[in-house]
């Protein structure tokens, strides 16, 4: 038997297949939506109108400066307390619980309104984006009462400032102006004692000198250190080259090649060869044993020619110039390191000479440099001390307010909330998504198969057809069906699915299947028979389940003599096939059910009755047992040319088509696909399109459209045995 067709890869999803899911699922969806909206209309409808009013406050910022002074020293802390406070700072002192009671009380003596912690109330203190502008923001329920209460916060939060700032700015005054003095004469005795220091020593003199020295010192380091990046270059270059060298052949092999008179006497065989079997083809059948020694011997000469080298090898050996030519750049390697390291060391000599007058430099320099920095230091402390002073004095005389307003509040007219037409429209859009959430999600959660993709991503099988659902006012067997009906064009693009997959190997014997019973398998391998015979092939339906017939039926035949018969060897097989009203077609019963249909099927009469119905007819179709609840089917399976799965659209399990496959697999069977069952045709379907457009092609005239809505059928002789697709097995028996 040969393997498994290669699986296709899985399907993409398309948009037509997220509409496929929303029709299913409508139903969700729409209570999901209808739930939502009307749980946030209820809420818009019943909360209490609130009022927002706002008023702006200006904040006086001065830039931060770094003081020379510890925490631990008076001044720090006057001069912290003398200047007005961050902008985060004072909106903490705006949001503090102290402060917001005060507020309240101050707003209710204004308003008689309530105050202190009503839960109707609201404040939020922030700050305008660049800038120094703070936004106080309240809401309440009482408009009025929002407005009073944010200029109360305000105008509170200006008064207690104004009276903090008033009383420290005096003392600060006084305390920076003594320290100020002091720091003045400390600068005046270090500025002394440097200038007395350097007229001594001649410093000046001394340190052009030593600047020369130090210069020459570390032009002479700079030089080593390229000298010894030239030289570790050097050396990785000739390590390179020596190993390149060493990997390097010193001798190359020319090859020359010459044509195989060998290989092309097999050309000329097999061309004589193919001549051949083309000539016999027109005389004999394929299947002729004429024709089949004729191809076998063609292919054996095709092997012969596979493993037959076209060209002659012929080598011999000659020198590598590779090698010289590495040779030759190692001693020019070799040369410049010995180049570079003469160099190196006459600059080693150089630098040891220098390295003492630089190194031990005079003690004059220590001193010095320390005289400088306690000059510097008393000069910054002086000059921050005497920027104080001077800030301190203009503020003592000019009582300057650290905050303004800029916006008072007034009455708002409008409430902010609730905002009845946003929340609306949000409850809108929060209801729409959650309705195609649920909707996916119960698809998601759905494990039955309602499409071929969802099949397809599965079992990861080929579709070779999909059939539609039949009404149940329709016969079992259907003998005035029109030809160009849809259940008609369904079962010849199954038939031609079958043909296309037969292009690797002729399928003589093929198997009808389902995972589960009700799946309308006997009536798929019932009417795929019926197909291929009016396609005028020789057509063996064989009912091969053992358990619970229903071909016979299906057709009203006896149920015996049939399968059974011949297994046990009481009948041979022309005996039990039973003419049909379809030219072509013939079909075997089951016969008296076995006690052991796995056993009688996996025996070697099976094996042989198989060989002799091949003899018999061009294609022989099994109807047996589902797969899932016996092994009838997988027994069988590995003995046929191919297994043709049917699933019922949305009823038949993912799990079960996986479970399905994976048996098939174990059991060797060529899968050849899957064939979509009972598909439904109502409008906004997965398949409604395709049969809308398929009548449209077919029918014409004036009433072509009502036609297809109305199902008309007209009789022709082409389908006068097309089986109704609707029914489950069980129905059928």
């Amino acid at each position: 038997m040969e393997g498994n067709l290669p699986a296709l890869p899985p399907a993409e999803v398309n948009l037509r297949d997220y509409l496929d899911v929303l029709r299913r699922r409508k139903a969700i969806m729409l209570q999901t939506f209808v739930v939502v909206l009307a749980v946030g209309i209820l809420t818009t409808l019943l909360s209490r109108p609130v009022y927002e009013a706002s008023a702006k406050l200006l904040v006086v910022a001065s830039p931060p400066q770094v003081q020379m002074i510890t925490q631990d020293n008076p001044l720090s802390q006057i001069l912290n307390q003398t200047q007005p406070d961050s902008v985060a700072t004072q909106i903490e002192v705006l949001q503090s619980a102290p402060f917001l009671e005060r507020a309240h009380k101050l707003a209710t003596r204004k308003n008689g309104g309530p105050h202190g912690g009503n839960q109707d109330e609201s404040i939020r203190v922030a700050v305008v984006e660049n800038t120094n502008v703070i936004r106080v923001t309240t809401q309440s329920r009482d408009p009025q009462y929002a407005a009073d209460l944010a200029n109360a916060i305000l105008e509170e939060h200006s008064v207690e400032t104004q009276q903090i700032s008033g009383e420290q700015v005096t003392n600060a005054f006084d305390w920076v102006k003594n320290q100020t003095a002091t720091a003045k004469a400390k600068l005046d005795k270090t500025e002394f004692d440097l200038g007395r220091f350097k007229r001594t020593h001649r410093t000046e003199d001394l340190q052009r000198q030593q600047d020369a020295k130090k210069q020459a010192y570390l032009d002479l380091q700079e030089k080593t250190r390229e000298a010894d990046y030239l030289l570790s270059a050097a050396k990785r270059r000739k390590t390179e080259l020596e190993l390149e060298l060493n990997q390097t052949r010193p001798e190359l092999t020319q090859t020359t090649y010459e044509i195989n008179p060998e290989y092309i006497r097999l050309q000329g065989k097999i061309a004589a060869q193919e001549e051949k079997v083309d000539e016999l083809s027109g005389q004999y059948a394929d299947s002729s044993q004429t024709v089949v020694d004729a191809k076998a011997a063609l292919r054996s000469l095709r092997n012969q020619l596979k493993h037959t080298d076209r060209r002659l090898e012929d080598t011999s050996p000659r020198p590598n110039p590779l090698a010289d030519a590495l040779q030759t750049k190692i001693a020019e390697a070799s040369s410049e390191i010995r180049g570079i390291e003469a160099q190196k060391a006459h600059l080693d000599a150089e630098l040891s000479t220098l390295r003492g007058p630089v190194e031990l430099a005079g003690g004059w320099e220590t001193e010095l440099m320390a005289l400088q920095r306690e000059r510097d230091n008393a000069e910054k402390q002086w000059l921050s001390l005497e920027e104080k002073r001077r800030d301190l004095e203009i503020r003592a005389q000019a009582h300057p307010r650290m905050n303004r307003l800029v916006e008072g509040a007034s009455r708002p007219i409008d409430p902010v909330r609730p905002k009845k037409a946003a929340n609306i429209m949000l409850s809108i859009a929060l209801a729409t998504c959650l309705g195609l959430a649920m909707a996916f999600l119960q698809e998601y959660l759905d494990d039955r198969i309602n499409s071929p993709e969802d099949a397809d991503r599965t079992a990861h099988l080929p579709l070779l057809g999909h059939v539609p659902v039949i009404p149940a006012s329709e016969p079992t067997v259907v003998t005035n069906l029109p030809a160009r009906s849809h259940v008609a064009e369904a079962y010849r693009t199954l038939r031609s699915s079958i043909g296309f997959a037969a292009v690797d190997g002729e399928l003589k014997t093929l198997m009808v299947t389902s995972p589960s019973k009700g799946e309308g398998k006997t009536v798929t391998s019932l009417n795929l028979a019926i197909a291929m015979a009016l396609d005028g092939k020789k057509v063996i339906l064989v009912d091969a389940d053992l358990r619970r017939p229903s071909v016979h039926k299906q057709l009203k035949l006896p149920q015996g003599p049939g399968l059974t018969d011949v297994l046990v060897g009481q009948k041979q097989p022309e005996e039990v096939l039973n003419a049909t009203e379809v030219l072509g077609l013939r079909v075997m019963t089951a016969g008296p059910i076995p006690p052991n249909p796995a056993e009688l099927l996996n025996s070697q009469p099976m094996d042989r009755i198989i060989e002799q119905l091949r003899e018999l007819a061009d294609v022989v179709i099994f109807d047996t047992a589902p797969c899932i609840p016996v092994s009838d089917s997988i027994v069988l399976a590995n003995k046929l040319d191919g297994v043709i799965l049917v699933v019922h659209a949305g009823e038949t399990k993912k799990a079960a088509v996986k479970h399905t496959r994976e048996m098939l697999d174990r059991a060797r069977a060529r899968t050849l696909g899957l064939v979509f069952n009972r598909v439904p045709q109502r409008k906004g379907g997965y398949y409604y399109y395709y049969y809308y457009y398929y009548g449209g092609y077919y029918e014409d005239g004036p009433d072509a459209g009502r036609g297809r809505k109305k199902g008309r059928r007209r009789s022709t002789g082409d389908s006068a045995a097309i089986v109704r697709t609707d029914r489950s097995d069980e129905d059928e028996t």
